[in-house]
């Protein structure tokens, strides 16, 4: 969120619900202006009408021409906001960057008429996920908006000659610890001295426990080492000599993207990854990185030997995948793409229209609007909720409002000075 805010047009008005701590802090020190920051709790034991009522007070305050929402809580609110904002669907992009949404075609058919968002096609691909939900067989569209990179000031350096592996990854199942695990044995064994450091979120302390007891069955704590994560790894990519990816297709694998691989590329680092979910979309294998068959360790051994003994090939795979991260995944350039999506809603080509045209007479004032917020926090989107039954007689009402309010907002408008939040 904060590198699409940072590169976006400056005349563009965001409005933006965060709960992470970090997110609301980058966010609130951005000084970024047409930014209205909204902070939300969605953890277990919050109200979650709550946080809904703040999702339609904000739509009401913007009359956003788009919605992206990012995580599978935040399309939950979408999918309970739209039984009070009947255009809400047709302006929605809903970002499915994991395998880990739950009641994915339930809560997606919920929102008929909008957008999934993808990073790769790998997410479209994955049998059973998406699967007779995205056109021409479902209701919903489907486009590709890769993840993004905000490249270094600095071209990349030549990494030191003992310069260690890096993996960064959460601690769990399917990002491949164990794999790399026994491949940095197998580098041992084959007299390879080689260090690989692996940073992460540890949220299972057994998880961690098996890989630590791994680690020392193996007699590998002085070549592997598990650190806690990090919030910026920039120094950790400037440091290493090569990227490591294991992530697997089971247990909420793959990778849909594969951030890790253009963070490496950025700073101008080798990568070396399993054949599975979207770093197989991203490398070009032996151009710009090396793929391995899937969950295959000896052959992963065998590529970390080949990138550890050729210092030239480090540096071509690190040269043309910064060269790949720059025309294709640079921040700027996404961004121009993801706005370039985000303008097929029809409702931004309705409203950009109605708000060229402006008013219907010169001098014409707008019409007092007020009695849709009133009416907005008597329905039960402000402090309280009126019973389920006043509230399925009153809906009726509800939408007609809402199509005479959007109906009297583009005649009545203003020529535009800014562009649509």
């Amino acid at each position: 969120m904060e590198i699409i805010l940072r590169h976006l047009p400056p005349n563009t008005r965001v409005g933006v619900m965060a709960e992470s701590d970090f997110h609301v802090v980058e966010i609130a020190t951005s000084r970024r202006s047409l930014t209205e920051l909204v902070v939300v709790d969605t953890r277990e034991g919050a109200p979650f009408d709550h946080a809904v009522r703040q999702f339609i007070r904000l739509f009401m305050r913007l009359a956003p021409s788009a919605v992206l929402a990012n995580t599978c809580i935040a399309a939950r609110i979408l999918a309970a906001a739209r039984h009070w904002l009947p255009t809400l669907p047709e302006r929605s992009f809903l970002y499915v960057r994991d395998f880990l949404w739950l009641d994915t075609e339930r809560l997606l058919r919920s929102l008929a008429g909008a957008t999934v968002l993808v990073p790769t096609v790998a997410v479209l691909e994955k049998p059973g996920y998406l699967d007779g939900i995205i056109a021409p067989v479902g209701p919903l569209r489907a486009a590709v908006v890769p993840d993004m990179v905000e490249l270094p000031p600095d071209a990349p350096s030549e990494p030191a000659p003992d310069a260690p592996l890096l993996h960064l990854a959460t601690v769990n199942d399917w990002k491949g610890h164990r794999h790399l695990i026994n491949a940095m044995a197998s580098l041992r064994d084959a007299g390879i001295d080689w260090h690989a450091h692996s940073y992460g979120y540890r949220p299972c302390a057994d998880v961690l426990r098996t890989f630590q007891e791994q680690i020392a069955d193996l007699n590998l704590s002085d070549r592997f080492v598990l650190h806690d994560y990090v919030a910026d790894p920039s120094p950790l990519y400037r440091d290493c000599s090569c990227v490591a990816v294991t992530s697997v297709s089971h247990s909420g694998g793959p990778e849909t993207f594969g951030r890790t691989v253009i963070e490496a590329w950025a700073h101008g680092r080798a990568v070396v990854a399993f054949a599975a979910g979207g770093p197989a979309k991203l490398i070009n294998h032996m151009v710009d990185g090396i793929l391995v068959p899937e969950g295959d360790e000896q052959a992963l051994a065998e590529a970390l030997a080949l990138v550890r003994r050729d210092a030239d090939l480090r540096r071509r795979l690190g040269r043309n995948g910064y060269a790949k991260v720059q025309a294709e995944f640079a921040a700027e350039r996404v961004v121009g793409r993801l706005l370039e999506v985000l303008s097929t809603s029809p409702r931004v080509h309705s409203t950009s229209q109605c708000l060229r045209q402006g008013p219907v007479c010169a001098g014409a004032a707008p019409p007092d609007l007020d009695t849709r917020s009133r009416l907005l926090a008597w329905l039960g989107i402000g402090s309280t909720f009126v019973p389920g039954s006043s509230r399925r007689l009153l809906k009726p009402v509800w939408f007609a409002l809402c199509r005479q309010h959007e109906r009297l907002r583009r005649r009545c408008a203003p020529k535009a000075t800014t562009d649509r939040p």
